[in-house]
C-alpha cells in the first residue's frame, strides 16, 4: 500500500520541556486561532526537591518518567529507585495562530510558501501535566473553562480571558488564570493521567441549569476513575471514585450522547463500559468488558456527530472504530504503525479522525464511502450543530465505508502524544471552518524534541 500524503510544517516551537498535549480554544470565533500546549518534566535528581514513586514501571510506551538522557528510541527504563527521588513539573503554553505577514513579535518571519506562524502569548509553570480539555462550551456567565490532569495528583481548572492578546501577555494580566483545584486523597504517587467533560452537545450545554450537570471524569495511575462535578460556585466535587483496571487508567471519556455511560482504557488492555448510575460512591462492575485490543487502551473518543460511533486508540498501533449497542468486534480498524496517544475527531466533518500516533508522528484518517474513492462525500455541519445525528453508525462499517490515511505528518522526531485541530483559518483567511474543509490547520506535540509543530491536512 503506497503511502499517505506527508505535510510540510508551516512553523514550530521549542517547547523547552517535553511536550505532551495540545488543545485549541472552541470558543469565541476571534480567538479561534488560539490553543494550549502543555507539558511534562522529570528533573534530574540534583534538582530534585520531592520524592514519589514513577508513572510506571511498565514498557517505555507507557512510560514518560524518563527524559532524553535516560531513554533511548527502544525505551530503556530509569529504575524506580533513581526516579522516586526526582520532581515532575511542566508548564502551559498559549499561542495563537497568525498570518504569516502578522510581525507581532521578533520571530523571524516564515517562507513566503507558509501562509501561517506561531506567536506565544504566555507561559504558565505548574506541576507535570499528562492531559489537558476545554470545558466545550462556556459556563454561566460566558467563562471558558481548561482543565488540566497533573502529575501532582490534582485536577486544576483555569479561566481564559475574553478577549485575544495580541502581544506576550505579562504576569498581571494573563490569558489564563487558575480558579479551581480538586487534589485526591489517594495519597502520594497518585497522577491524573486524563480528563474528559460531560457536555460536549450543546442540547445538554444550552439548558438554562445545566451548569450544575457539568462533570469531569478523570483518570488516575493506580488503575481507579474519578467522577466530579463543577459546582455552582466553580470547584470540583467528588461524587464518585471506583477501581476500574489493574494498572495504569490511561484514558476515561464521556458517551457525549448518553454522559451516564463513562468509557475507560487501561494498560490490562482492557476497553470497558460503565454506568455511572449504579452503585453508592461509583459503579461497581463494569457494564461491558472488551479485551479485542492486543496492548494498553489509551485513547477514546466518543463521535459528537454520529451516535453510539465511538473511536479507540492503542499502543497496539491500531485506530477502531466501534457501534456501542454491539462491542464484539470493532466496525472498523486502521494501523498507523505507532502506539495511538490521542484521538480527535473533526469539528465538522463526522467522518475524519486526527491520531497523535507517537512512534510514527501524527495521521489524518478519512472514513468514505465505497461508492466515492475520491472524496469523503459525506454531510457536515458546523460544530454548533454537533449533536445533530449526520450519519446512522452502520454506515460505518467496513461493508460501506474504507478507512483512508489521508495525511501523514512526519517531522517528529520522538513519541507525538498530543495533536487537535485548529478551530479557526479552515480555509486561509476564512476565519473559521467552512461547511465543507479542503484543508484543516493542525497543531502537534512531541515529547523528548519537545517540539511543537503547525501544519495543514490536506484531503486529496
Amino acid at each position: 500500500m503506497p503511502s499517505p500524503p506527508a505535510a510540510a510544517p508551516y512553523d514550530h516551537v521549542d517547547t523547552v520541556f517535553t511536550a505532551d498535549a495540545v488543545e485549541f480554544y472552541p470558543h469565541d470565533v476571534a480567538q479561534r486561532q488560539r490553543f494550549v500546549c502543555a507539558t511534562y518534566y522529570l528533573t534530574p535528581e540534583s534538582e530534585a526537591t520531592t520524592s514519589g514513586p514513577v508513572a510506571t514501571d511498565g514498557p517505555e510506551v507507557n512510560n514518560r518518567d524518563q527524559d532524553s538522557s535516560d531513554t533511548d528510541e527502544q525505551g530503556t527504563t530509569a529504575t524506580p529507585a533513581v526516579a522516586a527521588e526526582r520532581k515532575r513539573i511542566g508548564q502551559l503554553i498559549v499561542l495563537d495562530v497568525v498570518e504569516a505577514s502578522d510581525q507581532g513579535d521578533a520571530k523571524p518571519p516564515p517562507p513566503p510558501s507558509h501562509p501561517y506562524r506561531l506567536r506565544e502569548v504566555e507561559r504558565h509553570d505548574t506541576v507535570g501535566v499528562f492531559d489537558i480539555k476545554w470545558c466545550p462550551h462556556p459556563i454561566r456567565g460566558g467563562k471558558s473553562l481548561l482543565g488540566q490532569a497533573g502529575a501532582d495528583g490534582t485536577i486544576r481548572l483555569y479561566e481564559a480571558g475574553s478577549s485575544p492578546t495580541t502581544a506576550i501577555t505579562t504576569a498581571a494580566t494573563p490569558w489564563l488564570t487558575e480558579t479551581a483545584r480538586y487534589a485526591t486523597d489517594a495519597g502520594p504517587g497518585t497522577f491524573y493521567l486524563s480528563l474528559d467533560w460531560s457536555n460536549r452537545l450543546h442540547h445538554l450545554a444550552n439548558e438554562p441549569n445545566a451548569d450544575g450537570e457539568i462533570k469531569v471524569v478523570a483518570s488516575r495511575n493506580d488503575g481507579h476513575i474519578d467522577l466530579l462535578q463543577l459546582r455552582p460556585d466553580g470547584q470540583l466535587e467528588l461524587t464518585a471514585t471506583w477501581e476500574a483496571h489493574n494498572f495504569e487508567a490511561w484514558i476515561a471519556a464521556f458517551d457525549y450522547w448518553s454522559p451516564t455511560t463513562v468509557y475507560t482504557g487501561g494498560d490490562d488492555t482492557k476497553l470497558k463500559v460503565w454506568d455511572t448510575r449504579t452503585g453508592g460512591g461509583g459503579p461497581d462492575r463494569p457494564v461491558i468488558v472488551n479485551k479485542s485490543h492486543q496492548m494498553g487502551v489509551c485513547s477514546i473518543q466518543s463521535n459528537p456527530h454520529v451516535e453510539h460511533l465511538l473511536a479507540t486508540g492503542s499502543y497496539d498501533e491500531y485506530v477502531r472504530l466501534w457501534d456501542t449497542r454491539s462491542m464484539r468486534q470493532p466496525i472498523q480498524e486502521t494501523r498507523t504503525d505507532g502506539g495511538v496517544w490521542r484521538l480527535k475527531w473533526h469539528p465538522t466533518d463526522p467522518a475524519r479522525i486526527l491520531a497523535a500516533s507517537m512512534h510514527n508522528g501524527a495521521h489524518v484518517i478519512d472514513y468514505r464511502p465505497l461508492s466515492d474513492g475520491s472524496k469523503s462525500n459525506v454531510p457536515v455541519t458546523p460544530d454548533k450543530l454537533a449533536g445533530t445525528n449526520l450519519i446512522p453508525v452502520e454506515d460505518f462499517t467496513s461493508a460501506h465505508r474504507r478507512s483512508v490515511i489521508t495525511t501523514w505528518f512526519t517531522e517528529h522526531t520522538s513519541m507525538a502524544y498530543g495533536a487537535d485541530w485548529c478551530y479557526g483559518f479552515g480555509e486561509r483567511g476564512s476565519g473559521e471552518y467552512p461547511q465543507a474543509p479542503t484543508q484543516s490547520l493542525v497543531a502537534s506535540c512531541s515529547f523528548y524534541d519537545h517540539a511543537l509543530y503547525l501544519w495543514q491536512a490536506n484531503y486529496p
